[in-house]
């Protein structure tokens, strides 16, 4: 797979600015690249390199033109009610795997201690 990512603003303030939430929006375009199309010596795969890179300037020249990948649609965000839900559903998940975790290593080492 072929993959290229780009990001609004285009320059983030920080190498950090992911994390930071200085970028509001991450693209993603994927492609499915077969290989077979390689080719089988240096010269070919060459040759396939210099084209699939002159075909990622185009995409992103293309993005930054109109702001998205091809005919794309940006995606939204789920509603939030789903992701309490989620999120919710998931931690007490967590938290009775931890707790049943925890309480049976307890008991066996009572068990352990006990039986010496």
């Amino acid at each position: 797979y072929d993959q290229t990512f780009a990001y609004l603003p285009e320059t983030p303030g920080n190498p950090l600015g992911v994390l930071a939430g200085d970028i509001t929006a991450l693209h993603i375009h994927m492609r499915r690249c077969d290989g077979r199309e390689l080719g089988t010596t240096e010269e070919e795969v060459g040759k396939w390199l210099n084209k699939s890179f002159k075909a990622k300037d185009d995409l992103m020249v293309e993005f930054r033109a109109k702001g998205h990948f091809g005919s794309a649609t940006p995606s939204t965000p789920p509603p939030l009610g789903r992701m309490v839900v989620g999120v919710t559903f998931h931690s007490l998940i967590g938290v009775g795997c931890g707790y049943l975790l925890y309480h049976s290593s307890t008991a066996r080492w009572w068990a352990f201690i006990w039986s010496i």
